[in-house]
């Protein structure tokens, strides 16, 4: 990615609505999902400016993992006392854990199917590896192209990848109340050429738009793991590792 995205997100990542709600979904994902458990190590590969690491300490140690050197610069500076390794897959770890995230990190690497690979051998035995990538490849647009994404992926094709090798314990669509609204964006801007960008992000980041659209985004995690919804512009899943015998 450009070194001016990484800006544009330790910037935006505590205030703006697409992260903020996001990470009450993911909190709540992970509370529902994750039994209490103080010495759990937790992993995140592709960390960014570390955002996601506060939530994260909740529910166990946390570890990060980020291939951009400017990146992980300024995670480390956010998030003094945690680990930050520098690289990405499928750079070796010593250690094994028991979950490892990958939050918008999948669609990144060209070779997916290897990326499990390398979250097997790095997770602990009956451990849990926590996924969201975007959803459907009509949505592609400039920005996946900016953000040098190789796929969008539908529910099917992800369950599909994650149970060669793993348990899926659930999987859903999510940012499903906005749906509608931004595939409508992302389809006039083809109709009419309009190319968007990563800039995209600042889109509503300040005042009483934000707060709405962060509202709209974060109340579905009240039913989410109850039921999966029916599609959305990302996808959740969580899958586990079979226990050795």
């Amino acid at each position: 990615m450009h070194a001016d995205h990484y800006g544009l997100d330790a910037e935006l990542a505590d205030t703006h609505w697409w992260w903020v709600a996001r990470r009450r979904v993911l909190r709540h994902l992970m509370g529902r999902l994750l039994t209490p458990a103080d010495q759990r190590k937790i992993l995140e590969v592709g960390c960014s400016t570390g955002s996601n690491l506060p939530m994260l300490k909740d529910f166990g140690s946390v570890y990060a993992m980020e291939l951009e050197q400017s990146a992980a610069k300024v995670c480390r500076s956010r998030n003094p006392g945690i680990r930050v390794y520098d690289g990405g897959i499928p750079d070796p770890l010593r250690d094994r854990y028991d979950v490892i995230c990958l939050f918008d990190v999948l669609e990144h690497i060209e070779d997916d199917a290897g990326a499990l690979e390398w979250i097997d051998d790095h997770l602990a035995p009956g451990g849990t590896v926590l996924i969201t990538v975007p959803a459907f490849r009509f949505l592609w647009s400039r920005h996946d192209e900016l953000a040098h994404h190789f796929r969008r992926y539908t529910r099917s094709e992800l369950e599909a990848l994650l149970g060669s090798r793993f348990e899926i314990s659930y999987s859903s669509y999510f940012n499903t109340h906005l749906f509608p609204a931004i595939a409508g964006v992302r389809l006039i801007q083809r109709l009419f050429g309009v190319e968007g960008g990563e800039n995209d992000k600042a889109v509503a980041s300040t005042g009483p738009a934000n707060w709405l659209l962060k509202t709209i985004f974060a109340v579905e995690r009240f039913w989410m793991p109850m039921i999966k919804l029916p599609f959305g512009v990302s996808i959740f899943a969580a899958a586990r590792k079979a226990t050795a015998a």
